[in-house]
């Protein structure tokens, strides 16, 4: 998508769901906090700088439009999508979820994830996923 394409994506989904937008800046301040908003087809409308530095992309405009399925193993970008239609079709939250995600497609990091649908109306629910970084250490109980 190229950037102009990419912005009126974005202002389109922000013209059905304003409050989005500002929600979205609070969350970019805050630390090791990957955030991102995406449609009911799952495509991302807005990521924070933690999702760029996590894919190595320079500007939002190169997510925007784009799904899971572009930055992830197909088994993985599946298990991600499946979740979001679970959630905006139970319009409910999920929170508490552990999974694992590729840092910049090489090496996994494990992160709590929290998704949320939002509900821009009656008939529109799109998803928005918060999802803070989590260091485990995994200790062998066989010698």
């Amino acid at each position: 998508m190229t950037v102009p394409a990419a912005a009126a994506f974005q202002s389109a989904f922000f013209a059905r769901c304003p409050q989005a937008r500002s929600l979205m800046r609070l969350f970019d301040g805050l630390p090791q906090t990957y955030f991102f908003a995406k449609d009911r087809d799952s495509r991302f409308v807005a990521v924070n700088h933690m999702f760029l530095d996590n894919h190595g992309l320079a500007t939002e405009a190169e997510a925007i439009g784009r799904t899971d399925r572009d930055f992830h193993p197909p088994l993985l970008a599946e298990a991600y999508i499946a979740e979001d239609r679970r959630v905006m079709r139970s319009r409910q939250p999920l929170p508490g979820q552990v999974w694992v995600v590729l840092h910049r497609r090489t090496s996994p990091r494990w992160y709590v994830c929290t998704k949320t649908p939002r509900l821009a109306s009656p008939e529109r629910c799109t998803a928005s996923t918060i999802r803070r970084s989590w260091r485990a250490t995994f200790t062998s109980c066989c010698r």
